[in-house]
């Protein structure tokens, strides 16, 4: 089943208040090698089939999917543009255009985003915080590319503790564009809910530079904002970029698996049936702060069907992955010039303490974090000791982090089988 795309011409309204009309506009990025025609989807992909025609007040929905970046082409150029995130650019430049071209005052926008389809997702997010979303007129007069050179070249901080430096013609050309624009600030995201984001873009360092202009980082024009994490997944490259800083509605959970058992992809998605079920009953709930987007439950056809127990571990981390963590943890020891750690990503697990961070390798500390009923027995998981150890945690602040993870509320199998029965 195709997902809706839509594109609009902008007219002036007239009669009807605004309000009466108002839609959802739900932009889903998928994650690397990832296509709508794949024979086991995504959950992003899953979540673009699902959503219904009207929402819950009766407003149009309008679907747009992104197809992952590396999903096209020949075998040579899939595994370039997926190795090296080739058509990361386009792929927000062509979800920032239908939201322009569809966008109107009192519409609530709704982003989702897999692996680097979620960074795609942050960075349209950091786009629209930056410059403001431009008008249909203005997308006609030329204005995207200038758009996107504003927010490539904008003025950037050079550490968290520093100040953006001021920059007198970038504010000029700021206010040249907030004509072509809903002015900034004006739109805001109603729901960001991404799944596993790929933290350098999971590429070599020698292209990493290429795309340090993009920000992930958490706007306050993101209403509500939720993500789910893989505890298991072991691969360096695939290093996982959590928000930081204080948010009004924010929540981050890690889920076990690996990378694609979170954001979905394989035969079995036991795993990813949680994290999916779990984000789209987070997208669409509804209360006094927020407006959900509307799922065809039926349509969503997950399945949840064995225990843990029964349930065959996805292993992500080839040999081809292990030389390519130590080399990984060679480059990022000689960029920081700190002693490499090589044990820790040959086959350490991820960091989930979220109060401790890795000395010398970046991991900053994440806020409001939590982990997921399955997946707590990696907390307690033997072989995570030396990696709790590496991290510097005594043993009272492993044992009081545990004690916290099991004390989580999370969304149980049979809470989520009776969320599917009570909509169905």
């Amino acid at each position: 089943m195709r997902t809706r795309t839509a594109l609009r011409v902008w007219v002036r309204r007239r009669g009807p208040s605004v309000d009466s009309m108002t839609k959802n506009l739900v932009v889903c990025c998928d994650g690397t090698w990832k296509n709508s025609d794949d024979r086991y989807v995504s959950n992003v992909e899953k979540i673009a089939r699902s959503i219904a025609p009207s929402g819950f007040d009766g407003e149009t929905q309008i679907v747009h999917y992104a197809r992952g970046v590396g999903s096209t082409g020949s075998r040579i150029e899939r595994i370039v543009a997926g190795a090296f995130g080739v058509g990361l650019d386009d792929a927000i430049v062509d979800c920032y255009r239908f939201l322009a071209l569809n966008y109107e005052p009192g519409d609530r926008i709704f982003v989702f985003g897999f692996s680097r389809g979620a960074y795609t997702a942050r960075s349209l997010c950091g786009l629209i915080a930056h410059v403001g979303l431009l008008t249909p007129m203005g997308v006609a007069e030329g204005q995207l590319p200038t758009a996107m050179d504003l927010y490539r070249n904008r003025p950037r901080a050079k550490s968290s503790t520093e100040t953006t430096p001021a920059d007198p013609a970038h504010e000029r050309a700021l206010a040249a564009i907030d004509k072509h624009t809903h002015g900034r600030g004006q739109v805001r995201i109603e729901f960001l809910g991404v799944f596993d984001t790929v933290g350098a873009l999971g590429v070599p360092g020698i292209a990493r530079a290429k795309y340090k202009f993009h920000d992930v980082t958490l706007s306050p024009m993101v209403k509500t904002a939720r993500q789910a994490l893989a505890i298991a997944e072991r691969r360096r490259v695939f290093a996982p970029c959590l928000w930081g800083g204080r948010h009004a509605d924010i929540s981050q959970v890690w889920f076990d698996g690996v990378h694609s058992d979170v954001g979905g992809g394989y035969e079995n998605c036991y795993y990813s049936d949680k994290s999916l079920l779990w984000m789209a009953s987070e997208a669409t709930a509804r209360d006094e702060r927020r407006s959900g987007v509307a799922i065809d439950w039926k349509r969503l056809g997950t399945t949840l069907c064995r225990d843990d127990e029964s349930v065959t571990e996805h292993n992500s981390l080839s040999f081809a992955y292990r030389i390519s963590n130590v080399f990984s943890a060679v480059q990022e020891s000689i960029r920081r010039k700190v002693a490499p750690y090589v044990p820790l990503f040959i086959g350490g697990w991820r960091n989930f303490a979220p109060t401790v961070a890795v000395p010398g390798l970046g991991y900053a500390p994440a806020c409001d974090v939590s982990v997921e009923r399955s997946a707590i027995r990696r907390a307690a998981n033997p072989n995570l000791m030396p990696w709790f150890d590496a991290l510097g945690a005594s043993p009272a602040e492993r044992d009081k982090f545990v004690v916290a993870v099991v004390t989580f509320a999370s969304v149980s199998r049979q809470h989520q089988a009776g969320a599917v029965q009570a909509r169905s």
